[in-house]
């Protein structure tokens, strides 16, 4: 048996960490994410926790429309979000270095995956996610109908109405990234089960323990994945570096507010374009 296949094998994942290094040295933009993953696999294993392996894809398109899903499901899925994340350690990877390590993995429609590391035979979890992308319609409807009726009010009542309008907004947006955010926490848990313990069944102490540890995932990001705020045509990354920042103005552009925090995955932009 040849080097590769011999780590190939999940019977030895325990192994995993001290070889793969060296085994993958030479693999073109697979490298440093499988480096990154043994770190973590090392750190998780040490530490008695589990592993969330985020899968990044190699479409450009598929990559945006994912690293809003995750901003977003991450960033509004409350308590039960938090606890699952209080127990494991967070990583996003290549789905090609995923595979290299963990073979049963090997499904490009699966978002990500939930692993016990010092399970044998692995224990996994897979993450499937159905997600559409947020479509600001009901801003465009209400600039339509009140613009037609708050035009030709005198300055107050016009005010008035334009403030209406945007509450009315608020409120729709609210509640249809509500829809979309409890699926993504349900999809969560199930890949879940098993591996990690869900926010019902802790007790109060280890659930605000958890929800507390769970929130470090949700700031400055974490290997493979770094957290930024999209305005309409532009966005910033989560750092205080001023030398780091994006400042981008096209004039155009919207994004619903609970849409606005998203994962960049770290991979060039023309990459799968």
């Amino acid at each position: 048996m040849n080097r590769r296949d011999f780590l190939r094998s999940a019977s030895v994942a325990s192994l995993l960490p001290l070889a793969v290094g060296q085994a993958f040295a030479g693999e073109d933009g697979v490298h440093d994410h499988l480096v990154a993953l043994t770190a973590a696999w090392r750190t998780a294993r040490q530490s008695n926790r589990a592993l969330l392996v985020i899968t990044v894809p190699s479409d450009r398109e598929e990559r945006y429309l994912r690293g809003g899903a995750w901003g977003e499901g991450l960033t509004w899925g409350g308590e039960r979000v938090l606890a699952l994340l209080g127990q494991v350690e967070v990583i996003a990877v290549r789905q090609a270095a995923l595979e290299s390590l963990v073979p049963q993995a090997r499904d490009t429609t699966a978002w990500g995956w939930f692993i016990d590391p010092s399970a044998l035979p692995l224990k996994l979890g897979r993450v499937g996610v159905t997600w559409e992308e947020p479509e600001p319609m009901a801003r465009r409807e209400a600039i339509v109908e009140d613009d037609e009726r708050c035009w030709d009010l005198a300055p107050e009542p016009a005010r008035a109405c334009y403030e209406s309008r945007a509450l009315r907004i608020a409120e729709r947006e609210i509640a249809e990234s509500d829809a979309r955010v409890g699926p993504f926490v349900e999809a969560l848990e199930r890949a879940a089960r098993g591996i990690v313990r869900p926010l019902h069944t802790l007790d109060s102490v280890s659930r605000s323990r958890l929800t507390a540890a769970g929130k470090r995932w949700l700031t400055g990001g974490f290997a493979g994945a770094g957290w930024e705020t999209a305005g309409g045509c532009g966005s910033t990354p989560d750092t205080d570096d001023d030398d780091a920042r994006i400042y981008m103005l096209c004039g155009m552009g919207y994004v619903p507010a609970h849409s606005t925090r998203f994962l960049n995955f770290l991979i060039p932009w023309n990459e799968g374009g």
